[in-house]
């Protein structure tokens, strides 16, 4: 068993018994009723595993359905957690204080009044997390490059990120995004990874609806972890017959004046056990040429490939998803989100990503798909 799923079913085991202990706090007189709550949480704790189990067993649909609470459940446990703990800092607080001022016993918040505030904040936030999650929004950038002959027609790519095929709501989601692109009309359409997050027979509808996407200047798409989590061999089935040009570690021409290249995510490797290094996908230089875009799942940028690439197209952290892993993000990684001027001439744009992964929810992180406008240098 990975190391992570040992530490995500202790961590969570551990989380739910914590709201086990709150509700007996509040109750303590419910006798019998203790079995039923204890045999809700024990239910919900070992869905997800469930979920993952019925998904690769070929039952989609039961997999979504049950995903759907067992996620959803997985974000409710996190802000009952930290809700209630921060009452708990606040009692032993006035406990402490108590000592030299009494009064402050008597600022305490009983068990009942703190789950009563608990379920009120839990659904304020998953109702508006809800809401965010299908509100996929529009983020564009432009950028002025010389590597563009002047008088030249600006080029506009249009990034997909995470989108999590195989997760809940997916149609609903892919239909949008496929209707921004029938709206925008973009030169260009790349994926910077997790887009697959199912068995190949599960989704391979999608993959027909991608097909009929047929941009002028191509579609491109790299590895993320999930398609390695999935199956490479179902992930590159899924991307070729929905008309993806697909790369590992390799470049191809987009037209007379791009040059994409594709790195693999790490992931991949380390499920292979194989710790030889990858190969290097950019040019030796970028001073003339091309304009390169990079498209690579996680936003690390290795300092010997600064001045190799002019735009390195992202994706990975989701934004955090859900408040507060947004503020987890910002510490585990230097590039959270959004667009950054690198050195040597490169720049970075991380995406928020376009759907979602656990639960179907999004909290101070909105979806996103980014139009990228290349236009040539001096261009109004």
């Amino acid at each position: 068993m990975p190391l992570f799923v040992i530490f995500f079913l202790t961590l969570y085991i551990g989380m739910n018994s914590y709201v086990f202990l709150k509700i007996h706090q509040a109750f303590p007189n419910i006798g019998r009723g203790n079995y039923v709550v204890a045999g809700v949480l024990l239910v919900l704790t070992l869905l997800p595993i469930m979920v993952r189990l019925l998904d690769r067993a070929e039952y989609p649909r039961l997999a979504t359905a049950m995903g759907i609470v067992a996620f959803s459940w997985l974000a409710v446990v996190f802000w009952f957690c930290c809700s209630s703990l921060a009452m708990d800092v606040w009692n032993g607080g006035t406990l402490l204080a108590g000592k030299w001022w009494p009064v402050a016993r008597g600022l305490a918040i009983g068990p009942r009044t703190a789950l009563c505030v608990v379920s009120a904040v839990i659904v304020t936030f998953t109702t508006w997390s809800l809401i965010e999650a299908h509100s996929i929004g529009l983020s564009e950038i432009t950028i002025q490059t010389s590597r563009l002959p002047a008088g030249s027609k600006p080029i506009r790519i249009l990034q997909i990120s995470d989108m999590h095929l195989g997760g809940g709501n997916t149609d609903g989601r892919l239909q949008k995004v496929l209707a921004m692109i029938d709206e925008l009309k973009p030169d260009m359409v790349v994926t910077t990874g997790d887009m697959v997050d199912s068995p190949y027979d599960n989704i391979k509808g999608y993959a027909d609806s991608l097909a009929a996407v047929k941009p002028p200047l191509g579609k491109f798409a790299v590895m993320g972890n999930h398609e390695y989590y999935t199956g490479l061999k179902e992930s590159m089935q899924f991307f070729q017959e929905a008309g993806f040009r697909f790369l590992r570690q390799t470049s191809e021409p987009a037209g007379d004046n791009i040059l994409v290249a594709g790195a693999d995510d790490p992931a991949g490797p380390r499920n292979q056990k194989n710790d030889s290094p990858l190969a290097d996908p950019l040019p030796d230089r970028t001073s003339a040429g091309e304009f390169v875009l990079l498209l690579k799942h996680r936003p690390e940028v290795q300092e010997k490939s600064l001045g190799r690439f002019d735009l390195q197209l992202s994706g990975h952290t989701h934004g955090g998803q859900i408040f507060p892993f947004n503020l987890v993000i910002k510490m585990i990684y230097k590039y959270d989100r959004g667009f950054f001027e690198l050195s040597d001439g490169s720049r970075l744009y991380v995406s928020r990503g376009t759907g979602t992964w656990g639960p179907p929810m999004r909290l101070a992180s909105p979806p996103e798909v980014t139009l990228i406008t290349l236009k040539p240098a001096g261009t109004k």
